[in-house]
């Protein structure tokens, strides 16, 4: 006899599974009084100080503080590039307007929804009351505040999700994550941990689905 193991919580990626949104989207607007600032912005962080990127996820720098890395550089406004990433990270939005039915007729389920993301301070403080998450999901785990990546291993561990799942009492099959990205490590899988990956917004949609059905 097969006994099925009943998910109990579902951990879902945030950037390109959820949403993707980007820190000053709106600047590439052509009437945005400062659409100048996306290219260089861009440029700053994306081609010449990418590893800024990842120490910004682990919770080496503030927003501040890489807003003032970006000022001083670029020879930009601190103000105006602040106060724009603000903008952007508090008005993201999901790939897909049914979302957040599907997700709230998941947790009627008796399902727990956890947005497990590798991002950035502004996740907490912007996007997450700025897009009225609480409203979704059950918590959130990020990796600047865990100061580690979502497929980091550590001594047979993996540190961005232990402290959750003993806390909740959850064993691996217990629990999957729903995510763009490709876990290469091969742990994942041989620990039990199912992760269902995703190419797009349909591929959200279906898998989400078949929680509800």
């Amino acid at each position: 006899m097969i006994f099925l193991v009943m998910i109990r919580t579902i951990f879902i990626d945030w950037n390109k599974t959820l949403s993707t949104s980007v820190f000053w989207e709106q600047l590439k607007d052509q009437n945005n009084p400062n659409n100048h600032y996306f290219n260089k912005l861009e440029d700053f962080l994306l081609k010449k100080n990418s590893h800024l990127i990842n120490d910004w996820m682990l919770g080496k720098y503030n927003s501040e503080e890489i807003c003032q890395k970006i000022s001083e550089a670029m020879g930009l406004n601190y103000e105006t590039v602040f106060n724009e990433l603000v903008i952007s990270a508090s008005n993201m939005v999901f790939v897909d307007f049914r979302v957040p039915e599907v997700l709230k007729k998941i947790r009627k389920k008796g399902m727990k929804l956890v947005v497990a993301t590798d991002n950035m301070d502004t996740f907490r403080r912007f996007t997450i009351p700025g897009m009225k998450l609480y409203d979704l999901f059950d918590d959130f785990l990020i990796s600047n505040e865990l100061e580690c990546f979502k497929y980091n291993i550590s001594d047979e561990k993996i540190p961005f999700f232990e402290n959750f799942m003993k806390i909740h009492e959850l064993t691996y099959n217990e629990v999957m994550l729903v995510d763009d990205s490709v876990e290469k490590s091969g742990y994942f899988s041989k620990i039990g941990f199912k992760i269902e990956h995703i190419k797009g917004k349909e591929d959200l949609l279906n898998c989400l689905n078949e929680y509800i059905s």
